[in-house]
């Protein structure tokens, strides 16, 4: 069983994105902001976080930071999606945090093999 949460500033990003990942197989709990999806994984730590680099309340940047903060190795669980236009931090940030990021529009293959990469340590992230 896999519990993963996605989270993103468009719904229809997201719709996306959680009907590719059901159709893997995935289990998906979503969010659609960083506070709701840190309770989330606060109450039931999942297996992989895929989270959007712009959030409306908190950043992809400080939902990894936070996560990173409780263990470091949570950070190899987390997946950026991005539609690309983002700020020289941000692009300094995927750059210095050697994560994944999957563009916009979404591509099912690439999809795909980062999430099986990232899944493929079934441990849960500790928070």
């Amino acid at each position: 069983y896999w519990r993963d949460w996605s989270s993103d500033v468009c719904s229809s990003d997201l719709t996306i994105i959680v009907t590719r990942l059901r159709a893997m197989g995935v289990s998906v709990e979503e969010a659609e902001q960083g506070e709701e999806a840190l309770q989330k994984v606060r109450a039931n730590p999942p297996h992989l976080v895929i989270s959007d680099l712009m959030m409306p309340d908190m950043s992809g940047m400080d939902l990894f930071k936070h996560l990173q903060s409780k263990n470091a190795a949570s950070s190899e669980k987390v997946i950026f999606i991005t539609g690309g236009a983002f700020t020289h931090a941000a692009q300094d940030f995927i750059d210095s945090s050697g994560r994944s990021v999957i563009q916009k529009p979404f591509d099912s293959v690439r999809i795909r093999r980062i999430v099986s990469r990232a899944m493929s340590k079934r441990n849960t992230l500790p928070v």
